[in-house]
């Protein structure tokens, strides 16, 4: 039952004890459970209550009990096994480790997801540090926002603050100088992996409309607006 697992690591009884509380299984179905997967692991494909009586602590109706419980709860399935004229069905215990890999598959998600946000929040704090430092500014919400989109793009935080660096070298500060200095650098990586560079002078007008907007005096004057 654990190799048909997606991951190398993780297997059945892993998984089965990190979740059947939040499951509402009790240890007298964690134990069943348990048996089920050795005698499937056995190459016994049906499972029955008269097995389970001879290899554990339960009686023949207890067993039946809860078996029946599980199969009702979908937790555990007979299904029909053409391939075996024989033995035409198998116990599955493939519905329960459905359950409990999405389990798994959240936690590990919102895991990646909060040391992301950390890892960025850490990366954002850097970053302005430098920039407020080198620019002998305090950033404004466009500047951070224009830094927040860099790091969407892909760029690293080194070259954003390389890219910084390089402009005050050249005696330019604003963010549309980092800006175009980033451009340069991807234009720059493009040509030498693939030869050519989807990056366009259109980014040039909308930085620059962004900017002329931002910077426009939306409040109105004592003067009728003008």
């Amino acid at each position: 039952m654990a190799a048909t697992l997606p991951t190398e690591g993780i297997d059945f009884p892993y998984l089965l004890l990190e979740y059947y509380k939040k499951l509402g299984l009790t240890e007298k179905e964690v134990a069943v459970l348990f048996m089920i997967n050795h005698l499937n692991n056995q190459k016994n494909d049906v499972v029955t209550p008269d097995m389970l009586s001879m290899k554990m602590n339960l009686s023949t109706s207890e067993a039946d009990s809860v078996l029946s419980n599980l199969v009702s709860r979908k937790f555990v399935e007979f299904v029909a096994d053409k391939s075996k004229p024989s033995s035409p069905w198998r116990t599955s215990l493939e519905p329960l480790l459905k359950v409990l890999w999405k389990h798994f598959s959240a936690d590990v998600a919102r895991a990646n997801q909060n040391r992301y946000d950390a890892e960025r929040a850490k990366d954002l704090e850097e970053i302005y540090a430098v920039f407020e430092k080198k620019l002998r500014k305090t950033l404004s919400p466009f500047d951070k926002d224009a830094i927040n989109g860099w790091l969407d793009d892909g760029y690293r935080p080194v070259q954003i603050k390389d890219a910084m660096e390089d402009c005050l070298l050249e005696g330019k500060k604003s963010m549309k100088s980092i800006a175009k200095r980033l451009r340069i650098v991807r234009a720059g990586d493009d040509i030498r992996k693939e030869g050519v560079t989807a990056v366009s002078d259109k980014w040039d007008k909308d930085i620059e409309e962004t900017l002329r907007i931002a910077n426009f005096n939306w409040v109105p004057t004592d003067e009728g607006g003008r």
